[in-house]
């Protein structure tokens, strides 16, 4: 019988630490915290799931994120 080892803590992905230190010093640059937006690709680079988000800066834009996300969905401002 042949036995095959099972890995129970699968590999996460390596992060995207460049990508994260261009977030952190754009928004340094400016004087400011990270926006959502930012805070869910940092999440990304790291391997951890988000949900899907979209910006969209006018109402044609939005209604095109919104059919292609899908329904229910949420809203939120981005602001500094």
């Amino acid at each position: 019988m042949i036995m095959k080892q099972v890995d129970l803590f699968p590999q996460a992905p390596k992060p995207d630490r460049i990508l994260v230190a261009r977030i952190f010093e754009a928004a340094r640059e400016k004087n400011r915290y990270i926006l959502g937006l930012e805070a869910f690709d940092i999440l990304k680079a790291y391997g951890i799931p988000v949900v899907n988000t979209i910006f969209a800066k006018t109402v044609e834009e939005t209604v095109i994120a919104a059919e292609e996300i899908g329904y229910p969905l949420v809203m939120k401002v981005v602001s500094p």
